[in-house]
């Protein structure tokens, strides 16, 4: 009884970090996606003045 409740709490624990972490890198992935989106777009802008979004 003992062992299931600590496997079952570690599992949540388990869980937390995975979803914590998961969180993290998908704020990440979208910061660097909006930078990229932003680099282009300045770069089109440098190449092509006339270019509006």
């Amino acid at each position: 009884m003992v062992e299931h409740i600590t496997s079952t709490h570690d599992y949540q624990i388990f869980l937390m970090l995975v979803l914590h972490f998961s969180f993290i890198w998908i704020i990440g992935v979208r910061e660097s996606l909006l930078e990229l989106n932003f680099a282009l777009k300045r770069n089109l802008d440098l190449h092509m003045p006339s270019y509006t979004v």
